[in-house]
């Protein structure tokens, strides 16, 4: 099973990322661009409003306003 990420942007580059599964790890930035390179196991959720989100955004990123629940529920529902 894919692992779940959700991401903040702000978090990202705050410091350290979280990664979620069996055990928490976190790891530096640096670190997690390579974790969530295309074919691996991570999922990226940017749950930032679509705005936000077309302002920049990692290559590969879901978005799902988190504000906006309808949107998020459909968007979401799906995810492994």
């Amino acid at each position: 099973m894919k692992k779940w990420l959700f991401f903040l942007a702000v978090a990202l580059f705050g410091g350290s990322c979280t990664l979620s599964g069996q055990s928490e790890k976190s790891v530096r930035p640096a670190e997690f661009l390579k974790l969530i390179e295309p074919g691996g196991n991570i999922q990226v959720l940017d749950v930032r409003t679509a705005e936000e989100f077309r302002a920049g955004y990692l290559k590969g990123a879901l978005q799902a306003d988190w504000l906006n629940k309808k949107e998020f529920t459909d968007r979401t529902k799906h995810l492994d």
